[in-house]
């Protein structure tokens, strides 16, 4: 995504990242993103998409 006159839209270009297990992401906190939505068809919690969000700061 990309801001346009104020607005969001659809950047020229992306990457899909594909969600395995046991893997994280990092990225710069100002880089545009976007969270889809998943599918669980096991409807189990130990299956589902768990997210943990933070900061790292230098003072």
């Amino acid at each position: 995504m990309k801001t346009e006159n104020g607005y969001l839209v659809a950047a020229d270009s992306y990457q899909d990242i594909q969600p395995l297990n046991n893997s994280i992401v990092f990225f710069l906190s100002g880089i545009m993103h976007e969270v889809l939505p998943i599918s669980c068809p096991s409807k189990l919690f130990a299956d589902s998409r768990f997210t943990i969000n933070g900061w790292l700061r230098r003072a």
